[in-house]
């Protein structure tokens, strides 16, 4: 177990503050800076877009991760513990115009990932909504269309291990993860996985009366029936 009381986070590696003299001076025991997950990977090439999405200063996936690979040894010798950041899932781009992971996927892979891409296209490892299209939304002001990788996809899974791995590499000491929030989509890898929670959690009975039959493979959809009991219902929601 690892106490601490002194802190400094910076969402991107800051530019006017010498980070590892303020650590000295202020006797800082953990610096929580640097992105290393999807958002960073899917816009570090882009110069349009600003740091603050990229979460790194510098423009481009290798100089960023040279340059924090120099940082952080240094805010360590200067007695400070150096904490990433990475979302799970959110990131920014355009699947139609070849924003973001979009854009790069296969450049990333070749260069700056450890190991195989675990598919060939980034589409297949993201989130979907009914109809078998991409989740895709706006934020207004932040750059692009937002995504969400699915969680139980093992394709998007490979990717945060690559990507955490470089993460390791590069030497910080842990990682804050963001957006891990994230629900089930209907594709066919998060209907396994309900599909297994169910079977454990649920006697036939039961499942007869939250979906008008036990068998799983005959689900058409996983919303409980209007009459079924409010303490089942309550059940499966939790």
């Amino acid at each position: 177990m690892f106490w601490f009381n002194r802190m400094a986070e910076h969402w991107v590696v800051p530019q006017r503050l010498d980070l590892v003299e303020h650590v000295r001076r202020g006797r800082l025991q953990v610096v929580q800076t640097g992105t290393f997950g999807p958002q960073f990977y899917g816009l570090a090439d882009d110069p349009e877009v600003d740091r603050q999405w990229v979460g790194m200063p510098l423009v481009g996936v290798s100089a960023n991760l040279d340059y924090i690979a120099e940082l952080i040894p240094r805010l360590q010798e200067a007695g400070a513990r150096v904490v990433g950041q990475m979302s799970m899932s959110w990131h920014y781009g355009d699947h139609e115009e070849g924003k973001g992971l979009f854009g790069v996927w296969d450049r990333i892979w070749k260069e700056e990932l450890p190991g195989e891409p675990p598919c060939d296209d980034p589409v297949l490892a993201q989130q979907l909504v009914a109809g078998g299209q991409l989740r895709q939304w706006p934020i207004e002001g932040r750059p692009y269309r937002t995504y969400s990788g699915c969680m139980c996809n093992p394709h998007w899974l490979a990717t945060l291990k690559a990507m955490l791995g470089r993460a390791i590499d590069v030497g910080v000491d842990g990682i804050n993860l963001h957006h891990n929030f994230e629900v089930l989509c209907p594709c066919s890898f998060c209907n396994q996985y309900l599909m297994a929670w169910l079977g454990e959690r649920f006697d036939e009975g039961e499942l007869t009366a939250l979906f008008g039959t036990a068998d799983l493979g005959d689900l058409g959809g996983v919303t409980p029936r209007e009459e079924a009991p409010p303490e089942l219902k309550q059940r499966y929601a939790l």
